[in-house]
């Protein structure tokens, strides 16, 4: 009887086993592309990521190259630009605030500046 069940228990664990790694490294896979369109302090990656949703063809990439570049400059010039309007404001908020909405405050940007919102923030999608 208990060799009728050894080769069934064995090809059930198998394939548990398999759907187990499966769904672990689909996972890893998916979380490594999304953090390599996430890092957009690096060029490339901001340029990877309109090659990869374009799906330019090599002779397009070096036409298109030089104009990524350019606007990426001017994206980063902004994003600081922008934190620093930022700090600005929350320096003449806080005074301002309850001690309750301080900690909210407070909350929020660590979270911003951990690069997420609730459950992470998404790829940067321009189209």
């Amino acid at each position: 009887m208990f060799q009728r069940i050894k080769p069934i228990l064995f090809l059930v664990l198998t394939l548990l086993l398999g759907f187990l790694l499966g769904v672990i490294s689909s996972r890893y896979l998916v979380e490594q592309k999304i953090k390599s369109y996430r890092n957009q302090e690096r060029g490339k990656g901001f340029i990877r990521l309109h090659h990869d949703i374009l799906q330019l063809t090599p002779e397009q990439q070096e036409a298109v190259d030089p104009v990524l570049t350019k606007y990426f400059e001017k994206l980063t010039a902004h994003r600081k630009a922008f934190r620093g309007i930022m700090d600005s404001m929350h320096t003449e908020l806080v005074p301002l605030l309850t001690e309750e909405q301080k900690t909210r405050v407070e909350e929020i940007r660590k979270r911003t500046k951990q690069g997420g919102r609730r459950g992470g923030r998404p790829p940067f999608l321009p189209f």
